[in-house]
């Protein structure tokens, strides 16, 4: 899972798996025996981070997160939390065996290692806007400039970005009614952090200006 801590000392962790009751979104659903094991958690109803998390504080040295669709499971973890333990994703079908094997009361002995380092970085958002058209009423167009390791740079979103560069190259031969904005989201991959980042300064700009027009 991306933005996944490491295991404790960076190093392997050893403890049987256990099993966490319904989705494990809930600190109930988590039994006493997770603590010093690996949890086993099903996806679903709430983000990965949430069921990290409450995996950490129920002492709980890694958690796991199974597929409940066919395939494999992968995401983020979101902003980082102190509860957070190292994380991992498997498929559906990998589960399968480890989920008899526990309802039949059957331990697992298991291990986890990950050597993962997550920490804070500044990154921008680019923001670019015609001079022409109505300032009040922007037509607004957006793709993300950051990619994944599996397809790094133009094999991830490059058909976003030169798609915006595209429209804002032949734009100049128009004029425009109302103005058009255009947006390089920065963290995306990383849970949309640049967009949501952008909106919650937007919200805030707009209520500004509510203000003053009271005033």
């Amino acid at each position: 899972m991306s933005l996944t801590p490491p295991t404790k000392n960076k190093d392997a962790e050893f403890g049987p798996l256990v099993l966490v009751k319904n989705d494990g979104c809930s600190e109930s659903d988590y039994p006493s025996k997770v603590e010093g094991a690996i949890a086993l958690i099903e996806r679903g109803a709430c983000g990965f981070g949430d069921k990290s998390a409450l995996a950490g504080k129920a002492g709980a040295i890694a958690a796991v997160i199974y597929n409940n669709v066919q395939g494999h499971v992968s995401g983020t973890l979101g902003t980082p939390s102190k509860h957070h333990v190292a994380t991992f994703g498997i498929s559906k079908e990998d589960a399968f065996p480890l989920l008899k094997k526990l309802a039949e009361g059957q331990v697992i002995p298991s291990s986890a290692y990950i050597d993962a380092i997550v920490q804070n970085a500044a990154t921008v958002n680019i923001i670019a806007q015609t001079k022409g058209g109505d300032q009040d009423n922007c037509v607004m167009l957006g793709g993300h400039s950051d990619s994944v390791s599996e397809g790094p740079g133009i094999n991830d979103d490059g058909s976003g970005s030169l798609s915006l560069l595209e429209v804002a190259t032949h734009l100049v031969n128009y004029k425009v009614n109302n103005c058009v904005r255009f947006a390089w989201w920065a963290g995306e991959e990383e849970g949309l952090l640049g967009s949501d980042y952008y909106v919650s300064q937007y919200v805030i700009f707009v209520l500004l200006q509510c203000a003053d027009i009271c005033i």
